[in-house]
């Protein structure tokens, strides 16, 4: 017999795991419930405009969803284009209307210039809805508040579903 098999194996002592109280499981699962609630009652809040910035895909889009065109021309680093953009554009009930009734295009003025000129685009920023045959319906130029902007949009939308 070798020495080695008669020497006994020390295991360090086990110290018993102290059991966490049921309590600190429960806050854990309120906590989480909560989070999915917030998510759920928020998830409008912070949904944004799904911009296009190709005209042409968003021209094809409208005439497929059968949906009226929005044009949002802007310059970077403008002022009043940005305001727009930030506060009217960003109303949750303004994303929620453009989202569900226009196909939503974003174009950098100076990068289209073409259509621009096409759009007779007076100041910035500017809007034209357009319906499904890219007549022109409604023209925005530049920063208008949330409620005036809603009224027009509204105003066009219900010109190019229901025309004279």
């Amino acid at each position: 017999m070798a020495e080695s098999e008669n020497i006994p194996q020390q295991t360090p002592p086990v110290s018993p795991t102290p059991e966490k109280p049921a309590r600190s499981k429960g806050w854990l699962i309120i906590l989480i419930a909560l989070a999915i609630i917030s998510l759920i009652i928020f998830r409008d809040a912070f949904r944004s405009i799904d911009w296009l910035t190709d005209y042409q895909t968003a021209r094809q889009q409208a005439g497929q969803q059968h949906k009226p065109l929005l044009i949002f021309f802007v310059k970077p680093g403008d002022a009043e284009c940005e305001r727009m953009k930030n506060i009217t554009y960003a109303d949750k009930r303004i994303v929620k209307y453009i989202s569900s009734s226009f196909v939503a295009v974003l174009l950098d003025f100076d990068k289209n210039q073409s259509l621009a000129q096409k759009f007779q685009v007076e100041q910035l920023p500017f809007t034209v809805v357009l319906n499904t045959k890219t007549e022109k319906f409604a023209t925005v130029p530049g920063y208008v508040n949330l409620k005036e902007f809603n009224g027009r949009l509204r105003r066009a939308r219900q010109k190019i579903l229901q025309p004279d």
